[in-house]
């Protein structure tokens, strides 16, 4: 069996339980910051990903009063800081 793969609903928890986790740092961090873009980028991830409606690109540049491309730059931006927050040195070897 492979030990990587998950064990059952607890994985599923734990992994939740760490999501949560760095979602929640990313959040503190951002808060914390003076750079806008990085709270921007939070913004966006939230609109896509968590909110409970997801909106899209051109109704967040909209609101953002950015361009659909700047959205993007930082949503991606956003998203490798997460994934660095979330899978430590193996989100460099996923890149």
């Amino acid at each position: 069996r492979d030990l990587r793969m998950s064990r059952g609903l607890g994985d599923v928890y734990k992994r939740q339980r760490h999501i949560d986790a760095m979602l929640g740092l990313y959040e503190t961090y951002c808060a914390q910051s003076d750079n806008e873009a990085l709270k921007r980028g939070l913004r966006i991830i939230k609109a896509m990903y968590i909110d409970e409606t997801a909106k899209p690109v051109e109704q967040i540049a909209m609101q953002e009063n950015v361009s659909a491309r700047q959205v993007y730059r930082d949503h991606d931006a956003a998203v490798d800081k997460i994934s660095m927050l979330m899978f430590g040195i193996d989100a460099l070897e996923m890149s």
